[in-house]
């Protein structure tokens, strides 16, 4: 394994939000983006077919390109004053990320970061964009963001600190994450993360283990980790004969004040097993485990034949008989793959078939039928928020080819957002609320 690296960078604060700094000479710029009101943001081709168009959506459905707010209080569309946008994404319920060129009357700037309450715009060298919207964002408990992003060139997990909301400043927290979609951060921000197929686990004042090590060498150091409801982290271990499934738990807790008053802080832990499960057939642990419905704490995978079920409140393992299920979960590697709502596991089987996984009855399927419906929807492009119900997605219109934007309840009904209609193709959806 090559040498790997775990610097701490210093963070570096953005450039400053708002007019500070601004060119004197420049009569007119953008200052802010026109959020009000907004629902969901998306991008089309534009009428030349040169570049993108970023659309809005509001909460009756009504639709208009993305706007700027000018120094002089002009209201400008994106494609005006030598501004444009390449990429956008959602990196939280108030930040987004836009890439392009943009004139905030300090030179050109590639980068910006939204406030999508207030439409505040903070430059950064930092493109968030690099990964798309497969790179998963995380918060902590003092509201910072983490998710892996590029920087010149330089890849790895980054951290906003938004203690300042009109000072952010970024730091990168893990160089180098070669998995790049492995990771996660919890509230603690205690973080995993993989690399060359390990897990690593970074503490946020120091530190860094392989997962791997907090169990016992009965088991097989290829484990999988998980974050629960509780924000813990637990590690998944088979035995090496293969027959039994352990999970520990992680506890963490930090000394010392949050502000390093009280003297130099640090982290405590405490490791423990808390389910197993015997008899079963599990090839590798080398999987991701899924939470379908978060409320519950019902944390689910497959040992090839069945569902294993881990409850983190009742701390149990139990297979769960479904005949369907496993073929399914073992498909679904990518995150184009799987997507969880509120109450809703989404499993697109095959590459084109919608599925949803409820608790109810016992864990079964229900397909989503988009051909009945009148659609085929893109995967690569689905929106969904956690916290939120149903699934979005850009869709094919088969009664006359047009491009909509559609709706999926968790229920399973399918409704379309009619003004979205387009002959472009549609992408980048971003669901505001």
């Amino acid at each position: 394994m090559k040498k790997l690296l775990f610097p701490i960078l210093a963070a570096a604060v953005l450039a400053s939000c708002g007019d500070d700094g601004n060119d004197p000479d420049k009569s007119n710029y953008i200052s802010r983006a026109d959020i009000e009101g907004v629902r969901l943001i998306y991008t089309v081709p534009n009428d030349e077919g040169s570049s993108e168009q970023l659309m809005t959506v509001d909460a009756e459905g009504n639709t208009e390109p993305f706007h700027f707010i000018t120094s002089q209080g002009d209201r400008v569309p994106v494609d005006t004053m030598g501004n444009w946008i390449s990429n956008s994404r959602r990196l939280s319920d108030d930040y987004m990320i836009l890439s392009g060129s943009f004139d905030l009357g300090q030179g050109e700037i590639d980068n910006l970061l939204v406030n999508t309450r207030t439409g505040e715009l903070c430059p950064t060298e930092t493109d968030f964009t690099w990964f798309g919207n497969e790179a998963p964002t995380f918060e902590d408990g003092s509201g910072n963001l983490y998710l892996l992003a590029d920087e010149r060139g330089d890849d790895g997990i980054f951290r906003i600190d938004l203690s300042d909301p009109s000072k952010p400043a970024v730091d990168k927290y893990v160089t180098g994450s070669n998995d790049a979609l492995h990771y996660w951060v919890n509230r603690d921000g205690l973080c995993y993360y993989r690399i060359d197929g390990v897990y690593y686990i970074k503490f946020p004042y120091g530190g860094i283990r392989e997962a791997s090590s907090f169990v016992n060498e009965k088991y097989d150091p290829s484990v999988t980790v998980f974050c629960g409801r509780n924000q813990n982290f637990y590690i998944a271990a088979r035995s090496t004969d293969g027959n039994r499934l352990v999970i520990y738990e992680l506890d963490y807790s930090q000394n010392g004040a949050a502000d390093g008053t009280a003297g130099r802080l640090s982290s405590t832990y405490s490791v423990f097993a808390v389910a197993e499960l015997d008899n079963i057939s599990m090839p590798s642990m080398s999987t991701r485990v899924f939470c379908p419905i978060p409320q519950t704490g019902k944390h689910i995978f497959s040992d090839g034949r069945d569902l294993i079920v881990f409850d983190e409140d009742e701390s149990t393992l139990t297979n769960v008989p479904a005949s369907d299920i496993p073929y399914l979960l073992m498909a679904y590697s990518t995150s184009n793959n799987a997507w969880a709502s509120l109450g809703t596991l989404w499993i697109n089987v095959e590459g084109n078939r919608l599925s949803r996984l409820t608790a109810a009855g016992g864990y079964t399927t229900q397909p989503v039928d988009f051909g009945g419906a009148g659609y085929t929807i893109d995967f690569e492009e689905v929106a969904c928020l956690p916290d939120r119900e149903g699934l979005m997605a850009p869709a094919l219109r088969h009664s006359d080819g047009q491009n909509v934007i559609i709706r999926i309840s968790d229920a399973g009904t399918v409704t379309e957002l009619e003004q979205t209609a387009t002959s472009g193709e549609i992408s980048s959806l971003i669901r505001l609320d």
